[in-house]
Protein backbone atom coordinates (compact mmCIF):
# COMPACT_ATOMS: atom_id res chain seq x y z
CA UNK A 1 0.00 0.00 0.00
CA UNK A 2 1.44 3.36 -0.76
CA UNK A 3 0.66 5.81 1.44
CA UNK A 4 -0.14 9.44 0.34
CA UNK A 5 2.12 12.21 1.84
CA UNK A 6 0.46 13.83 4.73
CA UNK A 7 -0.65 10.57 6.39
CA UNK A 8 1.11 9.42 9.61
CA UNK A 9 1.64 6.00 9.62
CA UNK A 10 2.62 6.05 13.31
CA UNK A 11 -0.50 6.94 14.83
CA UNK A 12 -1.77 3.84 13.53
CA UNK A 13 -1.50 0.84 15.74
CA UNK A 14 -2.16 -1.80 13.08
CA UNK A 15 -2.43 -1.87 8.82
CA UNK A 16 -6.69 -2.56 9.56
CA UNK A 17 -7.17 0.95 11.52
CA UNK A 18 -4.96 2.93 8.74
CA UNK A 19 -7.02 1.59 6.07
CA UNK A 20 -10.43 2.00 7.97
CA UNK A 21 -9.75 4.79 9.45
CA UNK A 22 -8.45 6.83 5.86
CA UNK A 23 -11.66 5.90 3.12
CA UNK A 24 -8.86 7.84 0.45
CA UNK A 25 -6.75 4.93 0.98
CA UNK A 26 -7.29 1.63 -0.92
CA UNK A 27 -6.81 -1.92 0.14
CA UNK A 28 -4.75 -4.12 -0.46
CA UNK A 29 -5.08 -6.53 -4.10
CA UNK A 30 -7.12 -9.63 -3.17
CA UNK A 31 -4.25 -12.07 -4.05
CA UNK A 32 -2.38 -10.45 -0.83
CA UNK A 33 -3.55 -10.89 2.54
CA UNK A 34 -2.44 -8.64 5.61
CA UNK A 35 -1.46 -11.20 8.34
CA UNK A 36 -1.97 -9.26 11.69
CA UNK A 37 0.93 -11.27 13.78
CA UNK A 38 -0.69 -9.60 17.22
CA UNK A 39 -3.70 -11.62 16.84
CA UNK A 40 -3.83 -14.93 18.21
CA UNK A 41 -4.41 -17.68 15.19
CA UNK A 42 -5.77 -19.97 17.52
CA UNK A 43 -8.21 -17.64 19.85
CA UNK A 44 -8.25 -14.64 17.42
CA UNK A 45 -7.59 -12.47 20.83
CA UNK A 46 -5.42 -9.37 20.17
CA UNK A 47 -2.37 -9.38 22.06
CA UNK A 48 -0.29 -6.37 22.34
CA UNK A 49 2.92 -7.41 24.23
CA UNK A 50 4.29 -11.24 24.60
CA UNK A 51 2.99 -13.77 22.36
CA UNK A 52 4.76 -16.62 23.24
CA UNK A 53 3.42 -15.92 26.78
CA UNK A 54 0.18 -15.86 25.25
CA UNK A 55 0.81 -19.02 23.41
CA UNK A 56 1.49 -20.74 26.75
CA UNK A 57 -2.19 -20.62 27.84
CA UNK A 58 -2.74 -23.20 24.74
CA UNK A 59 -0.66 -25.87 25.63
CA UNK A 60 -2.43 -29.24 26.23
CA UNK A 61 0.32 -30.08 29.14
CA UNK A 62 0.07 -27.57 32.15
CA UNK A 63 3.50 -26.69 33.26
CA UNK A 64 2.02 -26.25 36.81
CA UNK A 65 -0.61 -28.24 38.67
CA UNK A 66 -2.28 -27.07 41.90
CA UNK A 67 -0.84 -29.32 44.98
CA UNK A 68 -4.04 -29.06 47.22
CA UNK A 69 -6.49 -31.84 47.38
CA UNK A 70 -9.15 -31.92 44.79
CA UNK A 71 -11.65 -30.81 47.87
CA UNK A 72 -9.91 -28.52 48.73
CA UNK A 73 -9.25 -26.54 45.43
CA UNK A 74 -12.28 -25.45 43.59
CA UNK A 75 -10.05 -24.07 40.16
CA UNK A 76 -11.73 -25.85 37.21
CA UNK A 77 -9.02 -27.91 36.10
CA UNK A 78 -5.91 -26.62 38.83
CA UNK A 79 -3.32 -26.58 35.79
CA UNK A 80 -1.52 -23.25 35.21
CA UNK A 81 1.01 -22.81 32.31
CA UNK A 82 2.53 -19.36 34.01
CA UNK A 83 4.37 -19.37 37.13
CA UNK A 84 2.52 -15.67 37.96
CA UNK A 85 -1.02 -17.01 37.45
CA UNK A 86 0.46 -19.99 39.69
CA UNK A 87 1.27 -18.47 42.60
CA UNK A 88 -1.88 -16.01 42.21
CA UNK A 89 -4.22 -18.52 41.85
CA UNK A 90 -2.19 -20.23 45.79
CA UNK A 91 -2.25 -16.95 46.98
CA UNK A 92 -6.28 -16.02 46.07
CA UNK A 93 -7.44 -19.88 46.42
CA UNK A 94 -5.31 -21.33 49.44
CA UNK A 95 -3.62 -18.74 52.03
CA UNK A 96 -6.44 -16.68 54.16
CA UNK A 97 -4.62 -13.31 54.74
CA UNK A 98 -5.28 -11.10 57.69
CA UNK A 99 -6.73 -8.74 55.33
CA UNK A 100 -9.04 -9.57 53.40
CA UNK A 101 -8.56 -6.60 50.80
CA UNK A 102 -5.69 -7.75 50.22
CA UNK A 103 -6.89 -10.81 47.80
CA UNK A 104 -8.64 -8.07 45.64
CA UNK A 105 -4.97 -6.75 44.63
CA UNK A 106 -4.31 -7.47 40.82
CA UNK A 107 -1.30 -7.91 40.69
CA UNK A 108 0.99 -10.77 42.23
CA UNK A 109 3.75 -8.57 43.83
CA UNK A 110 1.15 -6.28 46.04
CA UNK A 111 0.37 -9.34 47.36
CA UNK A 112 3.64 -10.99 48.83
CA UNK A 113 4.42 -8.84 51.79
CA UNK A 114 0.85 -9.28 53.44
CA UNK A 115 0.60 -11.41 56.83
CA UNK A 116 -1.90 -14.52 56.97
CA UNK A 117 -2.43 -17.96 57.58
CA UNK A 118 -2.01 -21.16 55.43
CA UNK A 119 -4.65 -23.79 55.75
CA UNK A 120 -2.48 -25.97 57.96
CA UNK A 121 -2.56 -23.35 60.39
CA UNK A 122 1.04 -22.12 60.19
CA UNK A 123 1.24 -17.94 60.23
CA UNK A 124 3.40 -16.30 56.77
CA UNK A 125 3.88 -13.60 54.94
CA UNK A 126 2.83 -14.54 51.50
CA UNK A 127 6.24 -14.64 49.80
CA UNK A 128 7.45 -16.79 52.58
CA UNK A 129 4.47 -19.21 51.95
CA UNK A 130 4.81 -19.70 48.92
CA UNK A 131 8.69 -20.14 48.83
CA UNK A 132 9.13 -21.75 52.22
CA UNK A 133 6.04 -23.54 52.73
CA UNK A 134 4.25 -24.76 49.66
CA UNK A 135 6.64 -24.65 46.35
CA UNK A 136 9.87 -25.55 48.51
CA UNK A 137 11.48 -28.75 47.97
CA UNK A 138 12.61 -29.47 51.30
CA UNK A 139 9.97 -31.82 52.34
CA UNK A 140 10.53 -31.07 56.58
CA UNK A 141 9.06 -27.31 55.64
CA UNK A 142 6.22 -28.45 53.30
CA UNK A 143 2.86 -27.99 54.09
CA UNK A 144 1.68 -30.99 55.14
CA UNK A 145 -1.87 -30.75 53.47
CA UNK A 146 -0.35 -30.31 49.79
CA UNK A 147 0.11 -33.37 47.79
Amino acid sequence: IQVPQGIDVNLYPDMTTLLNSNSNLLPPPVESQFVDHKSCQICGKRITRDMSRHMRTHQSEARFTCKFPKGQCRHKLGKFNRPYDYKKHLLNRHFKFDDPCVKRLHNLSDKLFDWGTCPCGLRFMGKDWLDKHILTEDASKKCPIIE
